[in-house]
């Protein structure tokens, strides 16, 4: 299967269908450097954040709801609107003015920008194993050199990044904003 096809495929594979967006708007607009509203000073980060978004293929008419990496979401906005390389003011626009976070996409480049890496029984999993820690916990444990980063182990080997990215989408739900330390590609909080 050639690499877009596949990356589409796995985008499709294991969809719920759209569940709420529990990322709150400061912390998506905080994914991009946007504080208090200030578009001016926006700032893009060597470690990439994740943002809580829902995806329409409008070619399937499916609809999911999934936590990807926030340039990611730029790339394929920048692809469905025929946008030139490099357009970060128009795909950032188009992201922060977008309130419901409900992105549709008719382009099969720009839904493989979007592929996600973990099933939803990885996710589950990812649910299970979080739910008894705290809140305080959590910020310690995925902080820095946070010892929690042992209960993303396990991931399947031929998606190795699937419990980190299921389990940013945990923390999103509760609140946090996870990023992509990138230096190790651990997975790092802030609140």
């Amino acid at each position: 299967m050639k690499p877009l096809l596949l990356a589409a495929a796995l985008l499709v594979a294991g969809c719920s269908t759209a569940s709420p967006i529990r990322q709150s708007q400061e912390s998506f607009n905080a994914a991009y450097g946007v504080v208090a509203g200030n578009t001016d000073t926006i700032v893009i980060s060597s470690s990439p954040p994740y943002v809580q978004v829902t995806v329409v293929d409008k070619r399937t008419s499916k609809v999911h709801t999934r936590c990807i990496n926030a340039y990611s979401l730029l790339g394929a906005l920048e692809l469905e609107h025929g946008l030139p390389v490099g357009s970060h003011a128009e795909t950032l626009r188009l992201a922060l003015t977008n309130k419901e976070r409900r992105f549709e996409f008719t382009k099969l480049a720009a839904l493989a920008r979007l592929a996600i890496s973990y099933a939803d029984a990885e996710l589950e999993v990812m649910r299970q194993r979080l739910a008894p820690y705290s809140d305080a916990e959590l910020a310690t444990g995925f902080g820095g050199r946070g010892t929690l980063q042992s209960l993303l182990d396990g991931s399947p080997a031929d998606r190795p990044r699937a419990y980190r990215d299921a389990a940013a989408c945990v923390l999103i739900d509760r609140g946090f904003s996870p990023r992509i330390a990138d230096r190790t590609g651990a997975l790092v909080i802030y609140r």
